[in-house]
């Protein structure tokens, strides 16, 4: 009698490796040569409709709907966490798909031509003039390429694991191209000038492999390897001072997980207050770079404020000690004058009294 349960469960697990081999298969025949993440290819092998949807309608009249862009090798499928919690907290949300040119694998630049549709839509569709962007891996890359236009309708960037001084994992691979392009340390998508009328923000991955934090256990073994031989500290596939290498981004943490798992709850925790609170105050045209170099010039102004203040108790000091000294000198000498008179007096009354003894 052949047993029914071995055989359901070889035949789960033949079909398991047919799709493993075929999405190996395919990443191979895009470029190949590369390790560049093989793994996540297979754990990102999701399907999802191929248009940006929007997820909820907002009534909230304060705050901005915000787009969610996948990175490298991902699909709109990675964001179902913080679609939910954009939902919980009434905030229109659309996680995107590019449709006229490559999803997973499109270049930034060619990504960033299609934003400006998308953005366009969603501002019709809301009313709003503005709109804010989450962006992972290299989904932040996307975005600051479409903001390098100076283009003033995104209020917010919230970048997240983006490699915005590459990624040395990237450098010698072929996997995904032109996407991986974008990827490399040097690349003109990482390199794009700063947008005057956009807030940016960073979320990093300070990964420590051996306290777990990677729940894509098919993404772990390439991400185990490669947190070793990048400098530390990094998530596993972008080190940290890559994510923060521009003066001015705003930090707004780190994260204790991997590359693949910083989309959870945690991450949404760290960006809320700029993507949720932080909408409100969008309409005020106040950019990351103006509010610097207002902080830059309050700090000119305070300096310079001490100094005068310093300066002038500086001189009521010396003025003040130098009238206790000459009135101290004044009476010194109005002292030593009472005491030369007193004495000279002494003297002449003795002298005379001398003489008087002498005349005797």
């Amino acid at each position: 009698m052949v047993n029914t349960n071995r055989i359901i469960s070889s035949t789960i697990i033949v079909v398991a490796l047919i799709a493993i081999i075929m999405v190996v298969t395919n990443s191979s025949s895009s470029g190949g040569g590369g390790q560049f993440f093989t793994f996540s290819d297979i754990v990102y092998g999701q399907s999802s409709p191929n248009t940006t949807t929007k997820d909820n309608t907002s009534n909230n009249s304060t705050t901005l709907p915000v787009l969610l862009i996948h990175g490298y090798m991902e699909d709109a499928a990675v964001w179902n966490k913080w679609v939910d919690l954009l939902k919980k907290d009434d905030i229109s949300v659309y996680p995107i798909t590019f449709k006229q040119s490559d999803d997973k694998c499109g270049s930034s630049a060619e990504h960033a031509k299609e934003l400006s549709k998308i953005i366009g839509q969603i501002k019709d569709e809301t009313g709003k003039n503005k709109v804010n962007i989450v962006g992972h891996s290299k989904g932040g890359l996307d975005a600051r390429v479409y903001l390098a236009n100076n283009t003033k309708d995104v209020a917010n960037l919230v970048m997240i694991g983006t490699p915005n001084a590459g990624s040395p994992l990237a450098e010698s691979s072929e996997i995904c191209t032109p996407a991986v392009y974008d990827l490399r340390p040097g690349a003109a998508a990482t390199e794009v000038k700063m947008n005057p009328n956009t807030k940016y923000y960073t979320i990093a991955g300070d990964w420590n492999p051996k306290l777990g934090n990677c729940q894509l256990t098919l993404a772990l073994p390439m991400e185990e390897s490669s947190s070793s031989t990048l400098p530390k500290p990094n998530d596993g596939v972008v080190p940290l001072s890559s994510v923060e290498s521009q003066d001015y981004f705003i930090n707004l943490g780190h994260s204790k997980s991997c590359h693949s798992n910083l989309m959870s709850e945690y991450e949404y925790g760290l960006a809320k207050d700029v993507i949720v609170e932080g909408s409100s105050s969008s309409s005020n045209n106040q950019t990351g770079s103006q509010q610097q170099g207002g902080q830059q010039q309050q700090g000119t102004s305070d300096v310079a404020s001490n100094a005068s203040q310093s300066a002038s108790k500086t001189g009521e000091a010396i003025q003040g000690n130098a009238s206790e000294i000459g009135a101290k000198a004044s009476k010194g000498a109005q002292k030593l004058g009472e005491n030369i008179t007193e004495g000279a007096k002494g003297l002449a009354e003795t002298i005379g009294k001398g003489l008087q003894d002498l005349a005797k």
